[in-house]
């Protein structure tokens, strides 16, 4: 065999076995300009497109977020805005309540939660929470989890609240008065006793003081009796008191105080 053949035929397997380039890929086109107003229609179709929904305020257990305060106190130049919620008593004696405020010149809203122990007027919580919102569903949102949480541990009943009754309706006792003492001239005070009145006689569930400008303290008024609430679990009421105080500034505000008292027991018949 001579070698030209051969070397003819290595050369045709080479070629087969090489690897084949494939044809380079064309340039990708380019898109098309957008037509005349093509470009204002999107944002059209945009601006039309509903906007997302923010997601709800966390609901409240212990509130309704369209709740009423028992009192509420606008505020002025001079005076600062509160509000009172009830949320509920215990059947141990405790009763629970909010109020809500915001500084003079402060952005957010202030919560107050408290708790005392209406056999001695004791406080058991009292916590404050920093709201950059108003509104109970605002409040709701930023703390509903660690009031709840505090609340329970209290044995707080928060299902419904407590409607709150009037302090002088004698179809309803018992009544609630204050009752001047005598002044206590050399510390410029002067004491208020917090009474219920009612068929079976009056008792005294506190003693709350008007104290004077020359005391050197911060100026109170006389208290006022906003109502009471009636426990579910027992015969006891909460009577809210609120004093007017004078502050840093001649800046005035609400000083609220919850008493208790027992109907089944400690009655006097003469008038104390």
């Amino acid at each position: 065999m001579t070698l030209a053949p051969v070397v003819a035929m290595v050369l045709a397997l080479a070629a087969t076995a090489a690897p084949t380039t494939p044809p380079p890929e064309p340039p990708p086109q380019a898109a098309p300009p957008d037509p005349p107003g093509m470009e204002l229609l999107r944002a059209k179709e945009q601006a039309t497109k509903p906007a997302r929904k923010a997601s709800p305020p966390r609901p409240c257990p212990f509130l309704a977020a369209d709740a009423k305060p028992i009192f509420e106190v606008k505020g002025t130049n001079q005076r600062v805005p509160q509000a009172m919620y009830p949320l509920g008593f215990s059947k141990q004696g405790r009763f629970a309540w909010l109020e809500t405020t915001r500084g003079m010149e402060a952005e957010g809203h202030t919560w107050f939660l408290h708790v005392v122990n209406l056999d001695n007027d004791r406080s058991l919580v009292s916590r404050e929470f920093d709201v950059s919102k108003g509104g109970v569903p605002a409040m709701c949102d930023a703390e509903a989890p660690t009031i709840t949480r505090l609340l329970e541990r209290q044995g707080i009943a928060f299902g419904t609240a407590p409607a709150l009754a009037p302090a002088d309706d004698a179809k309803a006792p018992p009544t609630v008065e204050v009752v001047a003492g005598r002044p206590i001239e050399e510390k410029s005070r002067t004491p208020y006793r917090v009474l219920l009145r009612g068929p079976e006689g009056s008792k005294q569930v506190g003693v709350l003081w008007r104290v004077e400008v020359s005391s050197g303290k911060d100026p109170r008024a006389k208290p006022v009796i906003v109502g009471l609430l009636r426990s579910p679990f027992e015969p006891r009421v909460a009577v809210v008191a609120m004093q007017k105080v004078v502050g840093i500034e001649a800046v005035e505000f609400m000083d609220v105080t919850v008493l208790g008292g027992r109907l089944d027991r400690g009655w006097r018949k003469e008038s104390p």
